[in-house]
């Protein structure tokens, strides 16, 4: 091969090795990294190493990682199984109801739970300056956090009881809001991205039963004590906080428009992959239909005597 043969080939091996992936070039055998893990592995490389946290930071990155985790550990895990594991000792021990009042009750602060999947098709459906999840996940937490402070804060008499069932619901409700917004969001980054996946679902449900059982830790005394309304205070100002990873968007989510386009885009691509596979089957069946035909016709029948 001569030099000037040669030149075109060297420029067009190193434009192949620009437009590798980073990850590919570390040697991970072409295994796709996040941006943003890619510079804080270069950065910390023993985060990489982490069980569940490292690789499924490798693959939606460090923020989406740690809001997830903070918001089921903060909202989900200590904040809502605080609020719902001291109803019994606030009705029955601070506002002094009987117990088939208590049972009429109970069920209607768990209603909120129920209807979470309402909110997430009416939040698909209708986009809030310009995103389906992010500002619904915000007012849920700062709706939630406020109507939890003030069931906290009412007096302790049987009167309250009814207000105060009121208030449980729909303080559980926007926990119940991000929770399955939160689902929705980190779905469609597995869709995209699936092989981290499972490891990303572990480590939400890690910081899930974390949570639960720091929860359990705090009721038992203050309830036993007396002030289970301190229980509701601190649920209020952990609902409250997750609202910054919202403000801030440490989720990533993208706006509406650009979401709708990718989903297009993808339902577009995954039907031409079904129209080439059904074309390849029918191509087969047609040429081993066409052998079958031509075996059947270059067969001679027996001769008859």
């Amino acid at each position: 091969m001569s030099h000037n043969e040669a030149a075109p080939k060297r420029e067009k091996d190193a434009a192949g090795a620009a437009a590798v992936p980073e990850a590919a070039a570390a040697g991970n055998d072409g295994k796709y990294i996040h941006p943003e893990a890619a510079s804080l592995f270069a950065r910390c490389p023993w985060v990489r190493r982490v069980p569940v946290f490292g690789e499924a930071v490798e693959g939606y990155g460090p923020k989406v990682i740690i809001a997830l985790g903070g918001c089921y550990l903060l909202c989900k895990g200590v904040a809502d199984q605080i609020l719902r594991g001291q109803t019994y000792a606030m009705m029955m021990d601070r506002y002094g109801i009987d117990v088939a009042r208590y049972q009429r009750l109970s069920p209607i602060s768990s209603m909120g739970w129920s209807i979470k999947a309402f909110t997430a098709m009416l939040c698909d459906g209708f986009a809030f300056l310009g995103y389906t999840k992010r500002w619904y996940m915000f007012i849920s937490c700062v709706g939630g956090g406020a109507f939890a402070l003030i069931y906290g804060l009412l007096p302790a008499k049987e009167a309250s009881a009814n207000v105060a069932c009121a208030f449980i619901f729909l303080s559980c409700w926007g926990k119940a809001n991000v929770d399955i917004l939160s689902q929705g969001h980190y779905s469609r980054l597995m869709r995209q991205n699936p092989k981290p996946g499972p490891s990303m679902v572990s480590w939400i449900w890690f910081w899930i039963m974390t949570g639960s059982l720091i929860a359990t830790v705090m009721n038992g005394p203050l309830a036993d004590a007396g002030k289970p309304q301190i229980s509701i205070f601190v649920s209020a100002a952990l609902q409250l906080i997750t609202c910054v990873f919202y403000l801030f968007n440490w989720y990533g989510e993208k706006k509406n428009r650009v979401l709708r386009s990718e989903d297009a885009l993808f339902i577009l691509e995954e039907t031409r992959k079904e129209r080439e596979r059904l074309g390849t089957e029918l191509m087969d069946d047609g040429t081993a239909g066409a052998q079958h035909g031509g075996a059947a016709k270059g067969k001679r029948s027996p001769q008859r005597s």
